[in-house]
């Protein structure tokens, strides 16, 4: 029986277009804390993810616990688990055929993301509010601001693209078994595992998998397609399209009120070649509005007059980004993206969190 899930008990975390259902299957395994209780809704190339509101609450008291020294042997660990995976990639790539034990050797690969638990935004927005008093949290700010970005970028070559270790596997798979990747990829890692058996897995059972939820809890994860799917998107539907005023978290603010046009760029991680004519469409000057960000916005951000988010919190790539760059922004907003379209006339004053919309187009 489908758990009954509450909006006002969750809070929106991330959002992310293009990317595989086997990808985020493996973020499930490999990244999600246990103890993190997490919704996840799939709508086919679209994915949106919530955290309860309590595990935002433990994620950040964690964050006030933890110290410079962990963070810094995680980034010593992340760096040792991406460097070993880069070799691997390369033998694989030689290999005119796989066997269940490369996907194996992936998996046990994966299990480096533990460590990068550390650099989730959720646990460092209460760290960053007291960081300009207090020593201690000072160091763990600049620290995850340091390698926070370089790590997310490294990671790309693990997931992301033609040539990354996922998609060499997908791709041999593919070749060897006769199933077109475009199926594969709504596999889960057992299934893929079953290949080697013989065992193949239904076009129907793939397809429902197009519009899903699936909620994470103690390590375990609940599927739920169908009617009960149904009722969680209409539960968790986005429907404030009409405001005149938008509000959220600011990141970084220059003290000046910074009023431009619009420019909406929601990131697809399956089509690099749509992102980047989207950043080349973009004038200077205009407002980076986002979902989210990720290192190949950066072009857009030397764009930018202000960036403004959908989520992210103080310690999120558009905030450290942001701030590097001198730009104001606002951050956690929760649906900037959706109320603004490109060319829409704003105000964006950072230092309250407040974009005010002046001119629609």
């Amino acid at each position: 029986m489908r758990p009954d899930f509450k909006k006002g008990d969750y809070t929106f975390i991330f959002q992310s277009r293009g990317t595989s259902f086997i990808f985020e299957y493996l973020v499930f395994k490999y990244y999600l804390g246990p103890e993190w209780e997490t919704l996840n809704i799939f709508n086919r190339d679209d994915k949106r993810v919530f955290f309860t509101n309590k595990t935002v609450a433990d994620l950040q008291a964690e964050g006030m616990r933890r110290t410079p020294e962990e963070i810094q042997v995680v980034v010593m660990k992340l760096r040792a688990g991406i460097a070993a995976a880069k070799k691997e990639i390369s033998r694989l790539q030689a290999k005119q055929t796989i066997a269940d034990s490369d996907f194996l050797q992936y998996f046990e690969h994966l299990k480096f993301l533990t460590h990068y638990r550390y650099f989730e935004f959720s646990y460092w927005d209460k760290v960053f509010e007291i960081s300009k008093t207090d020593a201690v949290a000072a160091q763990k700010v600049a620290l995850v601001q340091e390698n926070k970005n370089l790590v997310r970028e490294e990671l790309d070559i693990i997931f992301f693209g033609e040539g990354s270790y996922l998609e060499t596997l997908i791709r041999k798979a593919s070749h060897q078994f006769g199933v077109p990747v475009a199926q594969l990829n709504w596999y889960t890692t057992n299934e893929l595992l079953g290949l080697f058996e013989g065992i193949v897995v239904s076009v129907e059972i793939l397809k429902s998998r197009e519009k899903c939820i699936y909620h994470t809890l103690n390590g375990n994860l609940d599927f739920f397609t169908g009617e009960d799917a149904q009722a969680v998107f209409k539960e968790f539907e986005d429907t404030a399209v009409s405001l005149v005023e938008i509000n959220g978290k600011t990141a970084h603010s220059t003290g000046i009120t910074i009023k431009a046009k619009v420019r909406i760029l929601s990131r697809d991680y399956g089509d690099n070649a749509a992102t980047k004519a989207n950043i080349a469409a973009m004038q200077q000057g205009e407002v980076l509005v986002a979902e989210s960000t990720d290192p190949e916005l950066i072009p857009a951000f030397r764009k930018a007059s202000a960036v403004l988010t959908d989520v992210g919190g103080l310690l999120s790539h558009a905030a450290i980004t942001s701030r590097e760059m001198n730009l104001p922004c606002i951050v956690g907003t929760g649906n900037a993206s959706k109320v603004l379209k490109t060319g829409d006339l704003v105000e964006v004053d950072a230092q309250k969190g407040i974009v005010r919309i002046l001119e629609r187009v």
